[in-house]
């Protein structure tokens, strides 16, 4: 058999899909080669350029000639935005590795730029790179149930390489998401056109576990028909969870069910909101998923804190339910930690903690405070989750000297009060302990 060496530079992108709602987005590349989830590498991640990243990173693969002139081998590559509740997918770019070799050049690395295209398959941004190949060498034969296309270059110091495998993982379905979006459904294929074959299947997955610094060696092939499990966050409960009753520790809490729903919401909801405190047999016990769940249980006999009846305002609550989770909840989180939660186990507060997650909250507060000058609620017009959601970390970060963050939003200030002087609330306030 004979290979080559391909040598990638991961130039630019621009005009990508911004997945954040807020902040710029800090986004890295994944680069695989179809047929062999071992040559799985990645670039660093840009933090200032956004939708218009910059990497410039270098890459090596040892390619297997005939499969690459049989149209059997594409360079994949998945750009995606990292997050502190779980990595996203902005999109992808499939290049046959034979349409690369058509062009060889003179030896010299070639510039090439290709159309990425969103999950959903539709194109939006552009993708840069240069590449070269070296000369055809003889090599061994792969195993007939080895069935290696290729494979990383070893990496040199400071470089990214190859993935380590990820651990087994047990069959089954993964839960689906409580912010109320749909699980990741795989990329559409690309255009037929200019590929010359059907593209590779592509697996259900979550997130890539995160290579470790100055990985050597290769690792083994994984194990069929493994897919990377979620990363643990907003609405994904993590893979192997023992079953338990879960009171939800710190986080939105059995207060939100038992308090602000049961106040909320008339009849049967009630005592479901009771029932699910120590979480729910169902396949999740996340607080948020079970808000979501109790709401669409009894919209026709309770109060429509999701607007179910209407497409357009049910598509609002879901986006500012999305913002609640992804963009307040972390920094709102780590502030409780350090100003609530440390003082009680005998830890001294970090203030360049607080300071700094103070600064990512106001820029949340700033985009709530223009939403609020049109809007009486986040949702439009009507108390909903949206709003709800926010209670448990307000409740306590009102009683501390940072209080100020809020107060000095005119608008902000006047939604805290509306929504946390309806009895509900009140009855909330009063069962939460942190």
């Amino acid at each position: 058999m004979e290979y080559r060496t391909l040598d990638i530079n991961i130039i630019s992108a621009k005009d990508l899909k911004n997945v954040n709602l807020i902040d710029k987005m800090d986004v890295y590349v994944v680069v695989s080669i179809s047929g062999d989830k071992r040559t799985k590498q990645k670039t660093k991640v840009d933090r200032n350029g956004g939708t218009n990243p910059t990497w410039n990173f270098p890459m090596k693969f040892t390619v297997d000639e005939s499969a690459a002139q049989q149209n059997r081998s594409t360079l994949m590559f998945t750009l995606r935005c990292e997050r502190s509740l779980g990595d996203k997918d902005i999109g992808e770019v499939h290049v046959p590795i034979k349409e690369l070799l058509g062009n060889i050049g003179d030896g010299k690395m070639q510039f090439v730029s290709y159309q990425v295209r969103k999950p959903s398959g539709k194109p939006k941004g552009e993708f840069n790179f240069s590449y070269k190949f070296g000369e055809k060498v003889a090599g061994a034969a792969a195993k007939a149930d080895e069935p290696v296309t290729a494979y990383p270059a070893a990496p040199v110091a400071g470089t990214s390489s190859a993935y380590p495998p990820p651990p087994q993982y047990a069959a089954g379905p993964y839960p689906p998401p409580a912010g109320g979006y749909p699980p990741h459904e795989g990329y559409a294929p690309p255009p037929v056109a200019g590929y010359g074959y059907p593209p590779p299947p592509q697996p259900q997955y979550g997130g890539y576990p995160p290579p470790p610094p100055q990985y050597g060696g290769y690792p083994p092939p994984p194990p069929q028909g493994y897919g990377y499990p979620p990363q643990p966050g907003y609405g994904y409960q993590p893979v192997q969870q023992p079953q338990k009753k879960n009171k939800f520790g710190l986080g939105l809490g059995a207060g939100l069910l038992g308090g602000a729903l049961g106040g909320l919401l008339i009849g049967d909801m009630i005592s479901d909101a009771g029932d699910y405190g120590g979480g729910f047999d169902g396949g999740f016990d996340e607080s948020r998923a079970i808000t979501r769940y109790l709401v669409r249980k009894h919209k026709d006999t309770g109060t429509d804190l999701l607007r179910l009846g209407d497409l357009t305002e049910s598509a609002i609550v879901d986006t500012w339910l999305e913002v609640e989770a992804q963009q307040y909840n972390a920094p709102m989180n780590e502030i409780k930690r350090q100003m609530v939660i440390n003082p009680v186990l005998g830890k001294a507060p970090d203030e360049e903690i607080i300071n700094a997650e103070i600064e990512k909250l106001e820029k949340v507060l700033d985009v709530y405070e223009e939403r609020l000058t049109k809007w009486r609620y986040l949702g439009g017009n009507h108390y909903t989750l949206a709003d709800l959601h926010h209670i448990p970390y307000l409740v306590h970060f009102m009683k501390t000297p940072k209080a100020t963050v809020v107060t000095s939003r005119p608008h902000v200030n006047a939604w805290w009060n509306d929504i946390s002087s309806r009895p509900a609330s009140i009855k909330l306030s009063e069962n939460l302990k942190f």
